[in-house]
Order: C-alpha cells, then sequence, then structure tokens
C-alpha cells in the first residue's frame, strides 16, 4: 500500500504541481494534488503531502519517501522503487 501511495504521489509531483488528477493506468482517477502540495483520495480526504525539496510525507507528516532530481523515486530508506519518465508516467525499478 505504501508503494502504490508513493508511487500515486509521484506521478505528478515531478514538475506540475498545479491541482493534477492521479491516475492509475486505466486512467482511473484515483487522486489529486493541489497547488501546496497537499495529496487527496479520490474522495478529496487528505493522505499526504509533498514538499518543495521532494520530501513525501504521510498524512501523519511521516516521510515515506523522496524525489530525486533525475526522477529516481526512494522509498524512506533510499532504496530506489521507482522512475518518473519525461512524459509523466511512473515505472517501477523493474
Amino acid at each position: 500500500m505504501k508503494k502504490l501511495f508513493l508511487l500515486s504521489v509521484i506521478l505528478l509531483s515531478y514538475g506540475i504541481i498545479n491541482a493534477q488528477k492521479i491516475q492509475d493506468k486505466q486512467y482511473s482517477t484515483i487522486g489529486y494534488i493541489r497547488n501546496d502540495g497537499t495529496i487527496q483520495n479520490k474522495n478529496y480526504q487528505t493522505i499526504g503531502y509533498i514538499k518543495s525539496d521532494g520530501t513525501i510525507q504521510d498524512r501523519h507528516y511521516s516521510t515515506v519517501g523522496y524525489i530525486n532530481a533525475d526522477g529516481t523515486i526512494q522509498n524512506n530508506n533510499y532504496t530506489t522503487i521507482g522512475y518518473i519518465k519525461t512524459d509523466g508516467r511512473i515505472m517501477d525499478k523493474n
């Protein structure tokens, strides 16, 4: 679940945080990222935050991951779990 949350968050956090939709691979809306970095689920409940330094936090402000400038996605242990493609798609580490 944390992986899905982290990957969903990152989908729109890489340069396009502007009240964007988060969509799964079937293009179903699963959440939103607001202008201030607040992450909401499809029911508009806050589930996390994206900080300006690339830190991703859950709703309790615990760090769950990081977005690096090169598009690498890491969990809170700094293990690479995925990558952000230039078109905004998220790919797992495989």
